[in-house]
Order: structure tokens, then C-alpha cells, then sequence
């Protein structure tokens, strides 16, 4: 493994916001593509999920996130629940990123994908942050499942999401999410 991960990763532990931040974009950018050293730093990355810092856990979804294309030994059986989780992360930031990234897990690991979509599904309805950002929630949701649509088109029920839509969200909310997910599915 390149000595600059190991160093990256070290700088995602800094207390200097900058350092941090420069760190994670550069893995996130590193991380677009597949790599090899996944499973040295698997053990560092997955801790992020239980940290008590809400950074260092948004941290870990990020990067996780991407990695789930790496994954040829299907180390993610391990963390899957423990990733889904963190949908519900008593943070709405941790909560909200990894609403947005799951659909990278899901499009980059079969067998977890229609797990993930059952789980957005009911995240649509059931998150805890519904009743103080219940449209930036639903928003992500509905983005995510896009996303997973435009590539596997029978993995992802579009009228099941409508039904929610149309049962869950007032008119404005209602005519956003229906015009996202007009817009946003390729045919």
C-alpha cells in the first residue's frame, strides 16, 4: 500500500479542520475509483461508524460508501446492518450522508441492493429526523433510489415510491419529490 493512504487516513483523525478535510477529499477522490489497499484500513474505517464524533462517522460512511466497489471478499456482510443504521444516526447530517451514499453500496454490491432499497423505503416514512427535516430526508431517499433505478431498473419498484409519495408528503413536498423523481429517472 502507497505510504500517502496510511497518511491520509492518519490526517482524518486530526483536530485540525483543514488537515481533516483535505484528507477526506482527497480519499473520496482516490476512492472514485477502485482500489487495492481496502482491506488494510477496513478495521480504521469501520471504527468511524462508532465513534462518539459525528465528523468521524460521516467520515467513515463517506469513504466506506465508495469503497463498497473494492469489496471482492464481501466484507460489507459484516457491517451492512451497522451501515444502515447509521440512516438513523441521532445526528441528521450522519443520518442525512448516508441516506445519500447508500446507492453506491447498493449499485456496487448485488446482494445487498434490494436490502437497501427495502430499508430507504422505509426511511421514507420512519426516519427520525421526519418531523424536523422531513423533506430534505425524503428528497435524499428519493434521490438515492434514482440512482439505483438508472441501473438496475428491476431492483427498484417506481410505483411503490409514488404510493409513498402520494400516502406521506403534503402538496409541496408532494409535487417536489414527484417532479425529482420525473426528472431524475432515465427511461
Amino acid at each position: 500500500m502507497d505510504d500517502n493512504i496510511e497518511v491520509l487516513i492518519e490526517e482524518l483523525n486530526s483536530k485540525n479542520n483543514i488537515i481533516r478535510k483535505n484528507a477526506l477529499d482527497t480519499l473520496l477522490e482516490i476512492t472514485e475509483e477502485k482500489v487495492d489497499w481496502i482491506y488494510s484500513e477496513w478495521d480504521h474505517l469501520v471504527d468511524k461508524f462508532n465513534s462518539y464524533n459525528s465528523f468521524q462517522r460521516n467520515i467513515g460512511v463517506l469513504i466506506m460508501s465508495n469503497l463498497a466497489k473494492s469489496d471482492h471478499k464481501n466484507k460489507f456482510a459484516e457491517i451492512i446492518d451497522m451501515y444502515l443504521e447509521l440512516m438513523e444516526d441521532e445526528k441528521f447530517i450522519t443520518s442525512r450522508q448516508t441516506i445519500q451514499n447508500s446507492w453506491k453500496v447498493a449499485v456496487a454490491l448485488d446482494s445487498y441492493r434490494r436490502k437497501i432499497v427495502s430499508y430507504l423505503i422505509r426511511m421514507f416514512s420512519n426516519n427520525k429526523h421526519l418531523n424536523t427535516h422531513a423533506n430534505l430526508i425524503r428528497k435524499d431517499i428519493v434521490e438515492s433510489l434514482i440512482h439505483i433505478y438508472n441501473y438496475y431498473k428491476d431492483d427498484v419498484d417506481l410505483n411503490l415510491i409514488e404510493i409513498r409519495i402520494k400516502a406521506d408528503c403534503e402538496d409541496k413536498e408532494r409535487k417536489i419529490l414527484e417532479s425529482i423523481l420525473k426528472l431524475g429517472v432515465c427511461n
